[in-house]
């Protein structure tokens, strides 16, 4: 606050700063995510991963709705793009 700006600006700049790191902490975090999510054997099918176990359990417990249906799409495309890799590599 001793900066010779006036303290609106200041508090602007701060904020500002303080919310690009949380944005490149949260980048980092989803890179690690999707990283950890590429090297299983079943990337992205969150019918079927061991890590999602407790979520598909507490959903089914309190009857929410599964969101985790609706990303099958996706999964899909994840599928197929792992396969045409395995076929390039043989």
């Amino acid at each position: 606050m001793g900066l010779p700006q006036p303290r609106s600006s200041n508090l602007k700049t701060a904020f500002i700063v303080f919310y690009i790191l949380i944005v490149l902490l949260n980048l980092y975090h989803v890179y690690g995510f999707l990283h950890t999510c590429y090297k299983c054997e079943t990337p992205f099918d969150w019918g079927k991963c061991s890590g999602f176990c407790t979520i598909r359990a507490r959903i089914e417990r309190y009857n929410l709705s599964n969101f985790l249906l609706n990303l099958e799409q996706f999964t899909n495309k994840i599928k197929e793009k792992r396969t045409i890799q395995k076929e390039k590599k043989s």
